[in-house]
């Protein structure tokens, strides 16, 4: 793959990422920009790659083993890849070629892999989605997915501290939120119409 710091950042589109801890409403979020962008030719929402099976009917990732998910991070398949509450997770590499041809990317990503997807050298928004720690507790019980004390640990990183750096939009959701859409969608709007 291209080196992509060599792309011609005139015409590269804009990184857009979903941050914030688990069960903060970041999947709900980017659900709702694929429904309203996703028919739209200037947008791609990459699926992520995740060694936890599919549970429910709106989730979009790629199960992968362990051993596939190995194998792929040795062949240099994911331009972002982490490890995190005992499951692995990648975006395909192709995602920095859609950023070269000029794409804005949606991708739902680990806080930590905030400063790795800066130095590729696009454009990088990122909405920071925050909301209280009941609610959070709520929501990943409503998932079914995990027990309370696996919920119990993904929440110790709740309130993990987090930068006020100029492209990073702090989204405060308790419940289900359309108002988060549009904080979000000004910015995204914003881009759009740069000339």
């Amino acid at each position: 793959m291209a080196n992509p710091t060599d792309h011609d950042k005139t015409k590269s589109g804009t990184l857009f990422l979903f941050v914030g801890p688990s069960g903060s409403g970041k999947g709900p979020l980017l659900r709702r920009f694929r429904e309203t962008y996703e028919t739209d030719e200037r947008f791609h929402f990459p699926n992520r790659v995740i060694t936890r099976a599919v549970h429910m009917p709106d989730e979009t990732h790629i199960h992968a083993t362990i051993e596939a998910f190995a194998n792929a991070e040795e062949g240099g398949a994911f331009s972002l890849h982490w490890h995190t509450h005992g499951h692995r997770y990648g975006i395909p590499g192709h995602t920095l070629i859609e950023l070269q041809n000029g794409k804005h990317v949606m991708i739902n990503v680990s806080r930590t892999m905030v400063e790795q997807a800066r130095e590729f050298g696009f454009p990088v928004r990122i909405f920071h989605i925050e909301t209280p720690l009941d609610t959070s507790f709520k929501k990943l019980k409503a998932r079914g997915r995990e027990s309370e004390e696996e919920i119990a640990q993904r929440l110790k990183r709740h309130d993990l501290p987090y930068p006020d750096e100029g492209d990073i939009l702090r989204i405060e959701i308790d419940g289900e939120s359309e108002e988060a859409f549009e904080q979000a969608n000004v910015v995204v709007q914003e881009i759009l119409q740069e000339p």
